[in-house]
């Protein structure tokens, strides 16, 4: 065998490099073909659109170019969908007039799994809006991250894609080559259906710091009302709320998405930005947790978390909270917990997260 061949045998063989894919999901017929390569959806990533039948059998994938891969994808969910009616055209028709069919009385989820991805961290965008009616909600979660359960659903008249409405977005971590999403229909009898991915790898390790945690790592909680590792102080669901982000620190791009998680059900929530991290970090009791962020606060929003009591900030914060390149900021969530908040105080706080702004 000649060096040229062999050389040629062992890259086929190698582990998949580093890459982006589009997946449109459905049975892709004559009508309902892939978007073409323009269409960049909501990662703002054109290419080719894979074509992939729901399927218990692996489909091959191509990257961005069309170049072909060593990832594939499955899913043990079979049923397909087609809604020709949603009066949306060009690529918006093409990509959520068909897809993969979810239990809408069973409620029984729909695990899709990629094989032969590079390690390495990924956002993940999975569209589930379903064009039948806005009435109906998707539940989209990566089983490996506890609390990371995102509705979606709503009204939408077509681009750009709102997340929350159009798709939820995940940042993950992939080891051994291995991504797991699972999606369920959110309201039993009203459907629910996934329409497609995206997958962005993105630098190794999260570049935003999470700190001030009311796990007892810090300043104790007020009346030993301890979270979980990694979360703020317990409210009355038992567990503590968590504050995290995704995109980039650049403050020219403005890309950062601010996600909380464990709030309580359709009670208001706060994001708000501060100079410092306060007591070094560690906080000081404020209400049912701990204040972490101070100095200079800017209100970035209110927003009324969903069924999961889950809410999200952003892009495109950056004028309204006044940071620039260079600069470093502390940001918190404060939400109400009206009810039964453990201390009394009918409020608490998520962890603190701090970023360093880039150009």
């Amino acid at each position: 065998m000649n060096t040229q061949r062999l050389l040629a045998l062992l890259l086929l063989a190698s582990p998949a490099v580093a890459q982006d894919f589009n997946v449109d999901v459905g049975p892709n017929l004559i009508l309902w073909p892939a978007p073409s390569a323009s269409y960049a959806a909501g990662a703002g990533q054109a290419g080719v659109w894979n074509p992939v039948p729901p399927s218990l059998l692996p489909t091959a994938l191509v990257d961005l170019a069309g170049a072909p891969t060593g990832v594939s994808v499955t899913t043990t969910e079979t049923m397909s969908y087609s809604w020709p009616f949603s009066g949306l055209t060009g690529d918006d028709d093409a990509f959520t007039a068909d897809g993969q069919a979810l239990d809408a009385l069973l409620q029984t989820p729909a695990t899709w799994t990629f094989s032969g991805l590079a390690d390495g961290s990924y956002l993940v965008y999975t569209y589930a809006w379903d064009a039948a009616g806005s009435g109906v909600l998707t539940e989209v979660r990566i089983p490996s991250m506890p609390g990371s359960e995102q509705l979606v659903g709503g009204t939408w008249l077509g681009s750009p894609h709102v997340l929350g409405v159009t798709y939820a977005l995940h940042a993950v971590t992939v080891s051994g080559g291995t991504l797991v999403v699972e999606a369920r229909s959110a309201v039993s009898g009203s459907g629910g259906e996934v329409i497609g991915f995206q997958l962005v790898q993105t630098s190794s390790g999260s570049p935003f710091t999470g700190y001030c945690f009311g796990d007892g790592s810090g300043t104790a909680c007020p009346c030993g009302n301890a979270g979980g590792a990694g979360e703020g102080c317990a409210n009355s669901s038992g567990a503590g709320a968590t504050l995290g982000a995704i995109g980039s620190t650049s403050a020219s791009v403005d890309d950062q998405v601010f996600q909380a998680g464990g709030l309580l059900p359709n009670r208001p929530a706060l994001l708000f930005v501060g100079d410092n991290a306060v007591n070094g970090g560690n906080g000081t009791v404020f209400g049912d947790g701990l204040r972490c962020a101070g100095g200079n606060i800017v209100r970035l929003g209110v927003r009324v978390p969903d069924a999961l009591g889950a809410a999200h900030w952003g892009p495109g914060l950056a004028a309204q909270g006044g940071w620039s390149a260079g600069q470093t900021k502390r940001f918190q969530v404060w939400y109400r917990d009206p009810i039964a908040s453990p201390c009394g105080s009918a409020f608490n706080l998520t962890n603190g997260l701090e970023v360093g702004f880039t150009n």
